[in-house]
């Protein structure tokens, strides 16, 4: 195996995903899988087992409950879970407060996780899943040995199985946030799509003593459980428009994406990133919103960070940048009065921060890696080492299901540059070719943009157009290709 990347032992090289989804869908199977995948390749994974059959398997069944026992049950039962994962995150990390941190520590060269190219002898027998994130976390010791934390379903399931109202209550009693118990807590979240959605034909209630839903019903819990989990930063679908070997390879490959994991020929299933323009939308317009599946909408801060070794006049040399990393920072999260102007002094508890790292193509293939920072990092490289040859980019972001696919729809507000004005973009990642996917009905796509280089963000955020390099930035383009590969890719 090759390391493509720098390992830096004072960083925490642990990830924590979530496997959820509806009732079989494979994520016992994936989380086998998953385990043998990593384990193969040199990581310590562990996997946290889910709550709920914990506990139904012990004699309990909503059938005869109240309906306040029914609420207190779901409310001890994600205590129980959090208290479950905690013990396996106490393994690994231990809290910053707990220990004295120093943000400006190597704050120019900011450790990043290592990428591998994966064994081409492998063993697919076996899988494990889930994850989880910790982002303000330290490791116990300073071991370079990396770890994933795989989850069997997450803090936000239990409200797949309640009334709004009812898990809003718990919330409030116990002073928890949706961005707390679903945005901050976990790298990805997986949802594998059941077999009663796309693959009746092997759905079965065997093999699991919690599960009896009918397909009916199994497609209902399958699309809500979908559905609380929409906004999560990393939220990636696998459906069953494939056979059920071929689900398995795409779940570990998108886990392997996230990760920025090299995998050569050895998972050939991959999704590929679709970006389309859309027109004639109008974000304030009541009767389009109405047409919207349920959705969350979020604002997002893009800013570019100077590659290591350089100054503000590195972008005078484009042919030079070429050979540097993009680095950029990500401020993501919700404005409750939707006043841009206030988007600084809101509570940074509510919002989730990004430091991603774009490297040069290596052997015809391009890395991203992404790990999460807290709001005093991303205050001090944002002061410190921002790219002054950018704009900062400024986005509404509307994320929704549609067919099986989780959409993005980006609206570039008025702060960004005169290039932004009134873009509307639709992303999206399948395994499907364009003429084969179902796009949402209620919006008008002008035309599909995937691998124009003019609607790349880089582009966008450029403060003179003269550096504007259309070769450069096609193969820079090209690589967004290469990177559908092998990262699920936040823009």
């Amino acid at each position: 195996m090759e390391a493509l990347q720098k390992e830096d032992e004072d960083f925490s090289q642990t990830f924590k995903i979530v496997l959820t989804g509806g009732p079989c869908g494979g994520k016992t199977t994936g989380q086998s899988r998953l385990h043998i995948f990593f384990e193969n390749i040199g990581w310590k994974v562990y996997r946290v087992p889910e709550t709920a059959t914990l506990l139904l398997g012990g004699g309990i069944s909503f059938e005869y409950l109240t309906k306040k026992q029914a609420i207190k049950f779901q409310e001890n039962l994600l205590r129980t879970m959090m208290q479950l994962e905690k013990s396996f995150f106490d393994v690994v990390c231990v809290n910053p407060h707990d220990i004295k941190y120093i943000a400006e520590k190597n704050t120019k060269n900011y450790p990043e996780e290592a990428s591998q190219t994966v064994n081409r002898e492998f063993n697919y027998s076996g899988v494990n899943k889930t994850s989880i994130n910790h982002s303000n976390a330290l490791p116990i010791n300073n071991s370079s040995q990396k770890t994933i934390i795989i989850c069997d379903r997450g803090t936000m399931d239990p409200a797949a199985y309640m009334k709004e109202e009812e898990f809003n209550y718990i919330l409030r009693k116990n002073s928890w946030t949706i961005p707390l118990l679903r945005d901050n807590r976990y790298d990805q979240v997986i949802h594998m799509v059941s077999a009663a959605n796309g693959a009746e034909d092997f759905y079965t209630c065997q093999g699991n003593a919690a599960r009896h839903e009918g397909l009916d019903r199994a497609c209902e819990v399958d699309k809500k459980t979908a559905d609380v989990w929409i906004g999560h930063p990393y939220f990636d679908i696998i459906d069953n428009s494939t056979g059920f070997e071929a689900k398995i390879l795409r779940l570990i490959s998108v886990v392997c994406r996230r990760l920025g994991i090299e995998t050569g020929e050895s998972l050939k299933i991959l999704s590929r990133k679709k970006k389309f323009l859309i027109i004639n939308f109008n974000e304030d317009d009541p009767t389009l919103l109405k047409l919207f599946p349920p959705n969350q909408v979020f604002t997002v801060v893009h800013d570019y960070l100077l590659p290591p070794d350089s100054d503000d006049n590195h972008s005078k040399n484009m042919l030079h940048y070429k050979k540097l990393p993009q680095i950029r920072l990500r401020k993501r999260g919700i404005l409750t009065d939707g006043n841009m102007d206030n988007y600084n002094t809101i509570n940074n508890h509510n919002f989730t921060f990004t430091h991603t790292v774009r490297k040069p193509e290596i052997k015809g293939q391009a890395i991203e890696i992404k790990r999460q920072i807290d709001a005093r990092e991303y205050s001090y490289l944002l002061q410190s080492q921002r790219d002054r040859s950018h704009f900062t980019i400024y986005k509404t972001r509307r994320c929704f299901l549609y067919d099986n696919h989780y959409y993005r729809l980006d609206v570039y507000q008025k702060r960004s540059p005169k290039s932004c004005k009134g873009l509307v973009l639709l992303e999206t990642y399948t395994t499907k070719p364009t003429s084969q996917l179902k796009l949402p009905n209620f919006l008008t796509m002008a035309e599909e943009v995937t691998g124009k280089p003019e609607y790349s963000m880089w582009n966008l955020s450029l403060k003179d157009d003269k550096k504007f390099d259309s070769n450069v930035l096609m193969d820079c383009n090209q690589n967004d290709i290469q990177i559908q590969q092998l990262q699920i890719n936040e823009h």
